[in-house]
């Protein structure tokens, strides 16, 4: 929601860069590759908040989930899944839709616990 509301042209034009380049990367099955764009698209999105509490959860909270994250985008299906939610989210924040963006980010974040919990049982 933030991110929708606060972030600079700049940093707008380069999220969605990110996601294109990602896009390419999940249709190649270049796992490495995304997984390491995840990171700077998550932390993209946080930084595009200008809120430092708030990255500075985030960032640990990430810390914290780092191995069930990287298991589960190694699965193609989820891959693409990510990247189809991503698609959600950068429209949002492209469009300054600040609820549109919370709540794609809610479902990505919903979907991707999913994903571990299942790979978990």
């Amino acid at each position: 929601r933030l991110a929708a509301q606060r972030m600079t042209m700049s940093e707008r034009a380069a999220l969605e860069e990110l996601h294109l380049s990602m896009a390419e990367m999940a249709e190649n099955g270049r796992y490495d590759d995304y997984e390491r764009a995840n990171t700077d698209f998550h932390t993209a999105i946080f930084a595009g908040t200008h809120n430092e509490e708030l990255i500075e959860v985030a960032n640990g909270l990430r810390l914290k989930l780092a191995p069930f994250r990287k298991s589960q985008l190694r699965i193609a299906a989820r891959m693409t899944k990510s990247n189809e939610e991503h698609t959600a989210i950068v429209t949002a924040i492209l469009d300054s839709n600040a609820r549109e963006a919370e709540k794609s980010l809610r479902r990505h974040l919903l979907s991707a616990a999913k994903a571990a919990l299942s790979r978990m049982s």
